[in-house]
């Protein structure tokens, strides 16, 4: 649920014709807002208390803010902020810029590679709280790499 607002996101202001926008992450970091209410009325409709709804909501609304931006963070929002980034890594990290821009731009297989190598979430050693989801995160991100390198050596550009 903590995604769920991205389908409010307007793809216009994310993606061109042919590439991500540079000011992409404006709109992009509105989807843990957006999924709150969409949350809120879903888990009331399925009888949650009050207190459930609250803390659920303060999860998704905060799942997205990294660093020290957030000085508090409970166990539960380590989880769910570790969770949301392992999940954007490895496989999943090599092939989403694909699906992204095949459904919203006409960004070229080199762009989407290029971006995919410069973007390593990981590095930042306060993008990740817990010990196990850094192990786990490292291991994603040599997955993900290696991926890059090997498609890269089967175009065999020099432009990657």
């Amino acid at each position: 649920m903590h995604d769920i607002g991205k389908i409010k996101l307007k793809p216009s202001k994310i993606f061109s014709k042919y590439e991500v926008l540079e000011n992409a992450s404006e709109e992009w970091h509105k989807h843990a807002k957006l999924s709150v209410p969409i949350a809120k009325k879903f888990l009331k409709q399925i009888g949650h208390s009050n207190e459930f709804i609250d803390e659920v909501c303060y999860l998704i609304e905060n799942h997205d803010i990294r660093g020290h931006k957030i000085q508090e963070r409970s166990l539960e929002l380590q989880i769910i902020q570790d969770a949301d980034l392992i999940a954007d890594i490895g496989f999943a990290g090599f092939i989403r810029p694909f699906l992204y821009c095949g459904k919203f731009s006409k960004q070229s297989v080199i762009s989407s590679i290029e971006f995919i190598k410069k973007e390593d979430r990981t590095k930042n050693g306060d993008e990740i709280n817990l010990p196990l989801s850094k192990s786990i995160a490292k291991r994603e991100m040599k997955i993900q790499s290696d991926l890059v390198k090997k498609i890269s050596k089967e175009i065999d550009s020099d432009l990657l």
